[in-house]
């Protein structure tokens, strides 16, 4: 399947995407399945990450030409490139490899984890990539905390009430100012 195949995410230590045409996927699914390894086809009808996204890249680039970025506030560590990056990267360009390139997500948990933090929250609408930044931190994972905000069928505000809460339980920084001047 050399050729037909592409690696379009590293998950986690133990998690990739591939992604190619679905004659190509439906052999790759019979030869994990015959060697019991297991796989979940996602319901996608679109390959991200592969080269069957090469046909857009000049409209792409054309749609987002006009975009000016500007320097972070906050750190910003890119699944892109797998490494921190400053807003101003984040161009015509920058999105067009988001769209082409394979997800580093594991690159990116890897320089995140190099800074320091302890407590990652996830914000989406259900907790997908926690068992990815659980699988990344490894045996740091016992001295780190994932928090997801909501879950799927619970998404109400008690939900993101009690990520609140978990992320204070676990350390997290309060700017009492913000709330208190």
């Amino acid at each position: 399947l050399s050729g037909k195949l592409s690696i379009a995410g590293i998950n986690s230590p133990t998690s990739v995407t591939v992604a190619g045409a679905v004659s190509a996927l439906e052999a790759f699914e019979a030869a994990l399945a015959e060697r019991k390894v297991t796989y979940k086809r996602l319901d996608l009808d679109y390959a991200f990450h592969s080269p069957e996204m090469d046909p857009i890249e000049a409209g792409i680039r054309d749609a987002l030409a006009t975009l000016r970025p500007g320097a972070t506030r906050v750190s910003f560590h890119s699944a892109v490139s797998g490494a921190r990056l400053d807003g101003a990267a984040l161009d015509a360009g920058y999105w067009w490899r988001n769209i082409r390139e394979p997800v580093r997500f594991r690159d990116a948990i890897d320089s995140i984890q190099a800074t320091g933090p302890r407590i990652y929250i996830e914000i989406g609408p259900h907790p997908l990539l926690r068992g990815y930044i659980v699988g990344t931190l490894g045996e740091a994972s016992v001295l780190n905390r994932v928090v997801p905000t909501l879950v799927r069928n619970d998404d109400g505000p008690e939900r993101l009430w009690s990520a609140t809460g978990q992320a204070l339980i676990a350390g997290a920084p309060i700017d009492w100012n913000a709330w208190f001047a």
